[in-house]
């Protein structure tokens, strides 16, 4: 694998990876490290990527459904793939800016809900089939799809969504049960005016969201 060192640098958690040094500017990762910085986020960018032809079939390639129900396309296929990839192979990775990659409000990336939902739909392929996935990756989506739902469902209350931010926020709260999920779920209940009243004393007051924090 190949990837950028500026994308690598903005991700705290390719800092922490087990890494070899194995030439200039070139390291080491194994497989079962990958895995586990990929786990909570991707930080590897396709456009850097290169890898044999036979894994990328074998691991199964990219998500082409763009349009089609729980299709991963435009927002989260790339880390669904990598992480099929990295269940099959090691890797090195060159710590040197190779591509220029724009980053733009209207990117993919920049979609919050999308994502949320992205990594959601990435939690139900990896239970469906852990067979293709790496080791330890069913628990940790077990524990990750609730949080996503969570968030996916507050950005839902915020975009007037309420109907639909309840149906996910129920999901997460039977899947994992949090005060900050039922809390969540509260306000959804309780309309848009008390939920924009909530956000506009949050704001004076200076308290936390509901999006943040992991409980």
């Amino acid at each position: 694998g190949v990837t950028a060192v500026d994308v690598l640098r903005q991700r705290d958690v390719y800092g922490r990876l087990k890494r070899e040094v194995v030439g200039p500017d070139v390291v080491f990762c194994d497989r079962r490290t990958l895995a586990d910085g990929l786990f909570p986020g991707n930080f590897i960018k396709p456009s850097t990527m290169m890898a044999r032809r036979d894994l990328c079939i074998e691991a199964g390639l990219f998500d082409t459904g763009f349009g089609r129900p729980g299709s991963l396309v435009g927002q989260t296929e790339d880390r669904d793939f990598f992480l099929r990839l990295v269940a099959l192979t090691d890797a090195l990775v060159v710590e040197r800016s190779l591509v220029r990659y724009r980053v733009h409000e209207g990117g993919a990336s920049q979609n919050r809900l999308g994502m949320a939902m992205g990594a959601a739909r990435v939690a139900e392929r990896v239970f469906a089939h852990p067979e293709r996935y790496p080791p330890g990756a069913v628990e940790y989506f077990r524990r990750d799809r609730p949080r996503r739902l969570r968030a996916a469902g507050i950005l839902l209350m915020e975009e007037k969504r309420h109907a639909e931010a309840r149906s996910l926020l129920w999901r997460s709260l039977r899947e994992q049960a949090t005060l900050r999920t039922l809390a969540a779920l509260g306000v959804s209940l309780l309309g848009p005016r008390v939920h924009d009243g909530l956000v506009r004393l949050k704001r004076w007051a200076g308290l936390p969201g509901l999006r943040g924090g992991g409980g």
